[in-house]
């Protein structure tokens, strides 16, 4: 079937073996980027964890790591705040209970 998809490809051992070396080097390569985008996202880069846990920055962190998008938040393109931030406590409603306890 892949001589269909790519006319003229000749499966002898040797190219069989230099496309499983590209595909395992390739996912390697990919691999360590994924780490590393999540070492940066996390811990790599103080207060992303927190933006991303919270869905929110201050202005210091927005002007610092996203320019374009504090001066657009400035000028009055983008509303500063698209939703209320959460400032009630959870509740648990346990069924068994009658009561309704803070979390």
């Amino acid at each position: 079937m892949l001589d269909k998809l790519v006319p003229g490809l000749i499966y002898e051992r040797a190219t069989m073996q230099q496309a499983h070396m590209i595909h395992a080097i390739a996912a390697l390569l990919m691999m360590a980027v994924f780490l590393g985008h999540i070492y940066i996202g996390t811990i790599g880069m103080r207060g992303a964890y927190k933006a991303m846990r919270e869905g929110y920055v201050d202005e210091a962190w927005a002007h610092e790591h996203h320019a374009y998008w504090h001066a657009d938040i400035q000028a009055g393109k983008v509303p500063a705040v698209r939703s209320q931030a959460p400032n009630h406590t959870p509740t648990i409603v346990d069924p068994t209970a009658e009561t309704v306890r803070p979390a």
